[in-house]
């Protein structure tokens, strides 16, 4: 009896694999029929554009080591080459923080009259915003543009990024014009807000 029960299980077990494998098999066969190929390029790319940056953050090496000027032909030589080749084939372009976007002009020029772009997401200390609104509003790309603030006082902004007294300002008018020109005309455009905590203005974090 002991030898039939056994028996019993071992069938019944290779039947679950037996259905397993089916059920794995057809999942496979319905999955090759939606997608025959596999994708042959990232659904998101990181583009370093350039070294130069026209802040001079205290938190940031960046500015100062840059300040100069930096190989930036050669950057953003190879960014347009990712940009000419990748850019139709990927769903999102995030453009990294080292250096700021908005200083180079081949960059906002191929942003604003580039066709059929795919989600694009900047970081910039918006000292370029006002210069450049109107052509990142032309963009017919999703658009997501996150503002590197650290402060809620012009101040406190020229402080840690060693701006003019007037950019804090300027940055804030520009960001509420770009929201109401948003509400107005239904523009895609998202902004972000960036603040990193220093001992100097954690208190204006509820700011």
């Amino acid at each position: 009896a002991l030898l039939w029960v056994a028996h019993g299980m071992s069938q019944q077990s290779e039947r679950k694999r037996i259905r397993r494998s089916e059920s794995a098999r057809a999942a496979l066969e319905s999955f090759r029929a939606q997608d025959p190929a596999p994708a042959s390029y990232p659904s998101q790319i990181e583009v370093f554009l350039h070294p130069r940056c026209n802040a001079d953050c205290l938190f940031c090496e960046r500015g100062r080591l840059s300040r100069a000027g930096g190989p930036a032909r050669a950057f953003e030589g190879l960014a347009s080459k990712v940009l000419d080749e990748l850019a139709p084939h990927v769903q999102r372009l995030h453009w990294t923080d080292r250096g700021e976007p908005l200083m180079s002009t081949p960059f906002v020029r191929w942003l604003s009259e580039s066709d059929d772009l795919p989600r694009v997401r900047i970081q910039t200390n918006g000292f370029l915003l006002r210069s450049r609104m109107h052509d990142l509003l032309a963009s017919e790309a999703q658009l997501e543009v996150h503002v590197s603030l650290h402060a809620a006082t012009s101040e406190m902004h020229s402080l840690l990024t060693g701006s003019a007294p007037d950019t804090f300002n300027e940055i804030v008018d520009t960001l509420k014009t770009v929201v109401r020109r948003r509400s107005e005309e239904g523009l895609p455009i998202k902004l972000g807000l960036l603040f990193v905590v220093q001992k100097v203005n954690v208190h204006q974090i509820a700011d």
